[in-house]
């Protein structure tokens, strides 16, 4: 099956004022052809965290318009919901823009907040026809409000059901991040692979490098680490057409250039991918 990025990022940097729309549409359909001919034919963009109402609303917008540009790919939008913005404005500006485009809401809690006012902002999120998403490092409060999320960080897996499907960042390493998959799988966590990969920061295209550090770094073997890019990527999504070949699912695939799965771990800075099919359609070469 074809490859599953379960969170890219729109931007490295988050723009301080209205960001030219053109410009980043141009960039997210770049990126997405760029994934693409690496044989991820679905990822999940990571858009917003601004706290400005005019600029999410832009790099929203702009990312569905980049997206659409792309054939047979298929690009999903996560909201990063600031914790800047008042109940005013989640619910009444950004809830029309959000519920349209968006398919998940990610919130972080820190500790800085209140437990009464994270459940005000998770209940506006609740409304909306989306999949909400708790990320925090401040684990105790989290994991209340988390409960019967379906894709969390991989730090929260310990604290939530075992029908959370948790996504891990194997490139975190290079900044320093520990990363125990091995620990997470044996618990029963199937993770998604993210990359976080952004113009703006760490630009990496296809999923090679962190199937690598997976198995190199993270204690996988290669069958799992190949699931984690595959299946597990589509469940952190919600997604049950793809990630897997079988009769009824989505027409997605690649065709890899290797000889042995093995491959993948000990050749991280090669393109794996002799041929693409995302959505029944063959990627240009």
């Amino acid at each position: 099956p074809g490859f599953i990025d379960a969170g890219a990022e729109l931007l490295g940097q988050l723009p301080d004022s209205r960001p030219d729309p053109d410009q980043l549409i141009a960039g997210v359909s770049g990126q997405i052809r760029n994934h693409l001919a690496y044989g991820v034919t679905a990822l999940d963009l990571r858009v917003g965290g601004s706290g400005d109402p005019t600029i999410d609303t832009v790099l929203l917008a702009a990312a569905r318009a980049g997206a659409e540009v792309v054939d047979g790919a298929t690009a999903s939008i996560t909201w990063v919901a600031s914790d800047r913005f008042d109940l005013a404005q989640l619910d009444g500006v950004m809830a029309p823009t959000v519920g349209r485009i968006a398919s998940t809401v990610e919130m972080h809690c820190d500790g800085s907040e209140s437990a009464v006012g994270l459940r005000e902002r998770l209940g506006c999120i609740k409304r909306l026809p989306v999949r909400v998403r708790m990320c925090s490092t401040w684990q105790e409060s989290c994991a209340r409000l988390a409960e019967g999320a379906r894709s969390v960080e991989a730090e929260m897996w310990s604290l939530l059901p075992a029908e959370a499907n948790p996504v891990v960042e194997p490139l975190g390493i290079l900044d320093g991040r520990e990363l125990d998959a091995r620990a997470m799988w044996e618990a029963g966590g199937r993770p998604g692979i993210a990359t976080r990969s952004n113009p703006d920061g760490r630009m990496v295209n296809g999923l090679t490098l962190a199937i690598s550090l997976l198995v190199t770094i993270g204690g996988l073997d290669t069958s799992q680490a190949i699931w984690s890019a595959t299946r597990g990527g589509a469940r952190a999504l919600g997604d049950d057409e793809r990630g897997r070949l079988r009769m009824g699912d989505a027409a997605d695939f690649v065709i890899l250039d290797m000889d042995d799965p093995m491959d993948l771990v000990q050749r991280p800075d090669t393109n794996p991918a002799w041929r693409v099919v995302a959505g029944g359609r063959e990627s240009p070469e």
